[in-house]
């Protein structure tokens, strides 16, 4: 695969929760695109019609973040528009937070200092063996 790119925090956060593949926006959008989001469900391959629909039921039934309103036929609307509806990142972020068990969340947001205290461990571990060898 590719290289880990860690999305959905504000810029300025030192260790976002959840990675996804570099091919991902760089966590800095204040909006996603419909197909964006699409994307980041993992149903970019179905058909728009099928995503839509996916994405409306995810909206009704599991708490899904709407789109922003659109001026549509002179009135607003929250309808999903693929080629121009919009979802603030936050909200998309935090709705994939609460899909994750805080565990996981906690393990993903403290990866880089576990993997460099095992560095650390490592380490010593050699340089111990070295003292009594």
């Amino acid at each position: 695969m590719g290289q880990l790119v860690k999305l959905f925090e504000p810029a300025e956060a030192a260790t976002p929760p959840i990675a996804l593949p570099a091919a991902g926006p760089s966590g800095r959008e204040i909006t996603y695109g419909f197909f964006t989001v699409a994307r980041f469900l993992g149903v970019e391959r179905r058909s728009e019609n099928w995503k839509r629909s996916y994405v409306q039921a995810l909206i009704d039934q599991e708490g899904f973040p709407p789109p922003l309103p659109m001026l549509h036929a002179g009135a607003l609307s929250r309808e999903i528009y693929p080629r121009k509806s919009q979802w603030p990142a936050v909200a998309v972020a935090a709705w994939f937070r609460r899909q994750s068990p805080a565990q996981a969340v906690a393990q993903i947001e403290d990866a880089e200092a576990l993997e460099a205290a095992a560095a650390a461990g490592s380490r010593l571990d050699a340089a111990a063996e070295g003292l009594f060898s």
